[in-house]
């Protein structure tokens, strides 16, 4: 079977660029971007480290490769623009999902295969819509109650918490460590 453009366009599939990634795309750019991606990865996981995925290809390569495909221009002045493309793009072995996710960020529909239903699960959660009403909700709830704890701590005998009962526990638990601390016989502790 032959698909022509005809047959693309009816598709909705994106269509590549007269030289695409032979001819327009920019190696040394897309490497500059990349290793500073791959060195924050150990200590900072952006939404592509829902899970940890072995083997993890920076996110910078693969949009800098969809530019080179599906968009005119220098990648170096693409890149921080915004961008809302249009068509689908499939993954068959999408593994932990980079392509797909930076895909998704530039404006293209997203599918997906793999026969690890561990990758579907990581590229399912870090694609699937938010709620974010219900995210600002629950940050705020769990930013307010970690913020009050110093506050509260502050205070001592002089403070009861009545809520949420989860900082009521908390206090509790650390007051009481804290007064078995001061219980014991300083002279004696440490000592076998």
């Amino acid at each position: 079977m032959v698909l022509t453009q005809d047959a693309d366009d009816a598709l909705g599939l994106p269509t590549p660029h007269d030289g695409g990634l032979e001819t327009r795309f920019d190696a040394a750019f897309a490497a500059r971007l990349a290793l500073p991606e791959k060195q924050i990865q150990q200590n900072y996981r952006p939404i592509i480290g829902v899970h940890k995925w072995f083997a993890r290809r920076p996110g910078t390569l693969f949009r800098n490769l969809l530019f080179a495909e599906f968009v005119d221009g220098p990648t170096d002045e693409l890149y921080w623009t915004d961008h809302h493309l249009t068509g689908t793009i499939a993954d068959p072995f999408m593994g932990g999902g980079t392509p797909l996710i930076e895909a998704n960020r530039l404006g293209f529909d997203v599918v997906g295969a793999d026969v690890n239903p561990m990758a579907y699960w990581i590229v399912r959660q870090s694609l699937r819509d938010l709620d974010i009403k219900a995210f600002l909700a629950a940050a705020d709830d769990v930013a307010s109650e970690v913020e009050m704890r110093p506050w509260v701590m502050r205070w001592g005998a002089n403070v009861e918490v009545i809520g949420p009962p989860s900082l009521r526990a908390h206090m509790a638990e650390t007051l009481a460590a804290a007064a078995a601390l001061y219980a014991s016989n300083p002279s004696k502790r440490g000592k076998t």
